[in-house]
């Protein structure tokens, strides 16, 4: 995102970035505190630390190294770790705490909290904004909740009602939809990649589509490799 997002805030962030984090290593360099301590206590808790870590790692390294959630499972021993290396910051001053501090909030900054509010590096913020103009008020919009950037377009087009697909399309709700948005002048939109999978996968639904509904407009885009976008479904309601 970095990469895709680089100008002169970024430049300067990152700057920023490596200057604190320089300042953090002196401080820390200036008080000896890489050297472990001798205790039998801290040592039992940097070795089951660093096991902890190793073998999340090897676990990951070979099933689903993809899944984010996995990762918060040696996120403890992390924590144990970094606090068994600043062990001496109430005993020296507050600078290191300081440095910490700032170190981590530009680290973050630059790295994942600007790059997701630019479009450029973040494509669903601009999906987003275009289909603010393609969905009016009493629209209602079948997403896959499984697709995560279908996430972000659903919280910056709250105007629409928001159904949500678990990997099935249900005709029964979909009818209540369609009358529904029919009473009040309103649309009905699909998501696209779910709407060809369970056609394909589903054929009571696909019967059920081809007798009573039409696509009318479309709206395709591409947002990291993947296709995503949306549908308007044109039905009718007898």
């Amino acid at each position: 995102m970095v990469r895709e997002l680089w100008d002169r805030r970024m430049a300067l962030t990152v700057i920023g970035t490596i200057v604190v984090l320089g300042g953090l290593l002196f401080q820390i360099s200036q008080r000896r505190l890489w050297l472990l301590p001798a205790k039998y206590e801290t040592k039992a808790v940097l070795s089951v630390s660093l096991t902890t870590i190793a073998s999340y790692g090897l676990f990951l390294f070979f099933w689903l190294p993809y899944n984010t959630f996995y990762r918060l499972f040696y996120l403890p021993a992390i924590a144990l770790i970094i606090g068994i290396l600043l062990r001496g910051i109430q005993r020296t001053g507050q600078l290191r705490l300081a440095f910490s501090v700032a170190a981590i909030f530009l680290f973050n900054f630059c790295f994942d909290i600007y790059p997701q509010t630019r479009p450029a590096a973040n494509p669903p913020l601009g999906i987003s904004a275009q289909m603010q103009t393609v969905w009016p008020p009493n629209t209602i919009v079948y997403w896959d909740v499984y697709s995560t950037d279908n996430q972000t377009i659903r919280y910056f087009n709250p105007q629409v009602e928001w159904k949500e697909l678990w990997g099935r399309a249900w005709i029964s709700q979909i009818e209540e939809s369609v009358s529904k948005t029919a009473s009040n002048s309103g649309q009905l939109w699909f998501d696209g990649p779910a709407l060809t999978k369970f056609g394909s996968e589903d054929p009571a639904f696909r019967r059920w589509f081809d007798q009573n509904c039409q696509i009318g407009q479309e709206r395709q885009f591409s947002s990291r490799g993947k296709k995503l976008g949306f549908v308007q479904l044109v039905c009718s309601t007898g």
